[in-house]
């Protein structure tokens, strides 16, 4: 969904399903990161496409329920 500050507008959906997840905002645009059960799939919302991107590597199982920060074009996760 899209909200503009008056309505809401429909979106293309994930390619894969990122339960447990935050998402992030990237490049000044959404970001989902792992969750369950995709462990470690990123995708990026780019042109009103999610693309996906190379694998999260910081990790050793799976990343899920987890924070977001945006600060500038840099993207933070906490959790472990």
């Amino acid at each position: 969904m899209k909200f503009d500050g008056i309505a809401t507008y429909s979106e293309k959906s994930a390619n894969y399903q990122h339960f447990q997840t935050t998402i992030g905002k990237w490049k000044n645009t959404p970001v989902a990161v792992g969750g369950y059960p995709v462990s470690s799939v990123v995708e990026h919302f780019e042109n009103g496409n999610w693309i996906v991107k190379d694998p999260f590597p910081f990790m050793t199982d799976r990343i899920y329920a987890y924070s977001t920060a945006s600060i500038n074009q840099y993207l933070f996760i906490f959790g472990k």
